[in-house]
């Protein structure tokens, strides 16, 4: 089925939402575990390689194609939707306001060359004073954004559009998911919510930090998300109905006196 918001396929949404919450989220913690390094700085760039490698395994050749792009020491993924022909990145919320915020600083990043494809868009609103790249930037974008699709086929880049999907996470948990165009020059043309595509069940109990949490260091590193959902349920009916027996015993005392209970 195709989302008529903007022409993408909905499977193809639901499997790049999936692949994010999971990896922000259990697969982290989990890997986190594994490593069990004593301070984190590669937590930025460990949860990139877990959503890059969920969404490798996750897409399937049926409707999406997959590259493998790298600018500098940083490797993405260009993804292609084979029946809108759109062309897709990943990226978080905040990092995309950046570019926006100051498009001039970073009109080198590889988001401005695909957002040539995107030419013809229009800003929602039109600046007092636009000042387009210049002659040398254009020339130079141009060049990167032929690179990074050199091996998508040329006739469906004629028809292609560049969507970034973003997304925000808090405490291993996806909270926000957006499609954004953007005109050449760096502008919003078009942003469309995609809540509605992430997993229903965030596993709001999976905290990024395990540190903070005590819960978190009785997971075994085997439990998938489901069995870890069905475990919690299971802990919580137990602690609920323990509560309610130490309720009806409070209502009663004379009785459990006579049962012998006092």
């Amino acid at each position: 089925m195709i989302n008529n918001k903007f022409n993408l396929d909905d499977e193809l949404l639901k499997t790049i939402a999936i692949s994010i919450s999971e990896s922000v989220g259990v697969d982290f913690i989990h890997a986190r575990k594994q490593l069990g390094t004593f301070t984190q700085n590669s937590s930025p760039t460990l949860i990139w390689d877990l959503i890059n490698s969920n969404l490798k395994k996750r897409l399937g050749e049926d409707y999406a194609c997959i590259y493998k792009k790298q600018r500098g020491i940083w490797e993405f993924l260009l993804i292609v939707d084979k029946k809108s022909k759109k062309v897709i990145t990943i990226m978080r919320e905040n990092r995309l306001r950046d570019i926006i915020t100051h498009p001039y600083k970073n009109k080198k990043h590889y988001s401005a060359a695909l957002a040539l494809l995107n030419g013809a868009l229009k800003p929602r609103q039109r600046k007092l004073l636009n000042i387009p790249l210049n002659r040398e930037d254009n020339e130079f974008l141009q060049v990167l954004s032929r690179e990074l699709c050199s091996e998508i086929e040329q006739n469906m880049l004629e028809e292609s559009l560049y969507c970034i999907l973003s997304f925000k996470s808090s405490s291993g948990a996806m909270t926000a998911f957006n499609a954004n165009f953007l005109t050449k020059n760096l502008e919003i043309s078009k942003v469309i919510p995609l809540n509605e595509y992430m997993p229903k069940k965030n596993y709001d109990a999976v905290v990024a930090d395990t540190e903070k949490s005590e819960n978190i260091q009785d997971i075994p590193l085997t439990l998938k998300p489901a069995a870890y959902i069905k475990k919690q349920a299971k802990e919580e009916m137990e602690a609920k109905e323990a509560i309610e027996i130490k309720s009806i015993q409070n209502e009663n005392p004379a009785e459990n006196t006579a049962n012998g209970d006092e």
